[in-house]
């Protein structure tokens, strides 16, 4: 068990979160490789189909933009499509998940799952929300920044280098904050929404930042390295890249996971059985 987050005690640290988390994923090692393996499947079969018609549209907005507009009328349905397939495997893997580690291999598709899915959908949907205030802070904070720029002299790819962080800075907490979220939901335990594990993720959040940047950073620089070379010459990924890089993806995602299940476990821990 982790040490219990009261102040009166020490804190929680990245030596705490981080072999409790690689120790969930070697304990269900077989099921974390087949919930990869079918989100890099499924991914790649819903991405790749629209890879050529992106890139022939991206194209064509460079040459002639009446045209491009026109051809993003008709790419419109299939996007949403896309959309919404991605968007059920980015909500029912991380459930999925969650179920298995919280309550038993035997009780991931129990009664309660579908229940668990709808109020999982509910959070993703306050996180487009949340997302969306972000983006408007930024929009406005990208104003005072290329402003700052100017006054010290600094070149686009240091403004550039600032929006960066801000984006970073104004989205991985919240996004953070939504994974316990859904944690929480997938096994019904209240949660308060996302606005609830904000708060409770203020007693541990240095460290379950950290773990969830340097992982995931390190998996996609990774993945990007090996999928360059899968690249065709006109610069479209073919299935081969996108199944690749979808794998490091699914990796990252339930590695994160993973991290926000181990935190509700130390958050929902009876504080006499530590």
């Amino acid at each position: 068990m982790l040490p219990d987050h009261n102040p009166r005690k020490k804190p929680l640290r990245l030596m705490d979160i981080g072999p409790a988390v690689f120790a969930q994923i070697r304990g269900h090692a077989e099921a974390f490789v087949l919930f990869v393996v079918l989100w890099a499947v499924l991914s790649t079969i819903v991405a790749s189909p629209m890879m050529a018609d992106l890139a022939l549209w991206q194209k064509t907005m460079e040459t002639d933009q009446e045209a491009g507009m026109a051809m993003l009328s008709d790419l419109a349905p299939k996007l949403i499509v896309q959309s919404g397939v991605s968007l059920f495997l980015a909500v029912i893997i991380p459930v999925l998940w969650s179920r298995l580690l919280l309550m038993g291999r035997g009780m991931v598709l129990s009664k309660g799952l579908l229940a668990a899915y709808g109020k999982a959908l509910i959070r993703t949907a306050a996180l487009l929300g949340y997302q969306f205030l972000v983006v408007i802070g930024l929009l406005i904070a990208s104003i005072l920044v290329m402003a700052v720029a100017g006054l010290l002299g600094l070149g686009e790819g240091a403004a550039s280098t600032l929006m960066v962080m801000l984006v970073v800075a104004g989205m991985l907490p919240v996004y953070l904050a939504y994974c316990l979220s859904v944690v929480a939901v997938s096994v019904g335990a209240a949660d308060g929404g996302i606005a609830g594990s904000f708060k409770r993720m203020k007693a541990y959040w240095k460290p379950y930042v950290a773990l969830s940047v340097i992982v995931p950073l390190g998996l996609s620089l990774l993945g990007g390295v090996i999928s360059i070379p899968l690249i065709g010459e006109d610069g479209t990924p073919g299935r081969l890249a996108l199944l690749v890089g979808a794998v490091f993806n699914g990796i990252s995602l339930l590695f994160i996971f993973t991290a926000a299940v181990v935190l509700h476990r130390h958050d929902h821990a009876d504080p006499l059985a530590d």
